[in-house]
């Protein structure tokens, strides 16, 4: 199976969006067997679904997302995780674990966000302006 995760330093990107650095893993036999990054630079959002599709991925692993992309993309048969925060490597070993869900804060340090974050990067403890979840419509 492979999953993608789009980065922001070493962490899961708080944002899903154009402008991406995706770290696409390889998992076979319940092991991370391979792992590269796949910059998706000057492509809309409207694209990504597609390029993830040409990656031959299963599942992307993710922070916010916008419904109507999310939606893409499961349209296109791959299983979306959004809401992670934490180091992209932490989010890998808790799939691998089979205890990674939507909505959750993944850490093997204990570190809050913010402690260990990119500089700039998620954790100060606001949450993101516009941010909403997917399947939670604002009438």
């Amino acid at each position: 199976m492979r999953v993608a995760v789009p980065l922001y330093g070493d962490w899961v990107s708080p944002r899903f969006g154009s402008d991406v650095v995706f770290l696409i893993a390889s998992i076979k036999g319940g092991q991370l067997h391979e792992g590269q990054t796949v910059a998706a630079r000057n492509l809309g959002p409207s694209q990504l679904p597609e390029l993830l599709v040409s990656l031959k991925v299963a599942k992307v692993i993710c922070g916010g997302i916008q419904h109507e992309l999310h939606r893409a993309i499961e349209r296109r048969g791959i299983d979306v995780i959004w809401g992670i925060i934490g180091p992209a490597s932490d989010a890998l070993a808790a799939l691998l674990e089979g205890s990674l869900h939507s909505d959750q804060f993944v850490s093997r340090s204990g570190k809050a966000p913010g402690q260990s974050a990119p500089s700039g990067g998620p954790g100060d403890g606001r949450p993101l302006q516009g941010a909403r979840r997917p399947g939670k419509e604002t009438l």
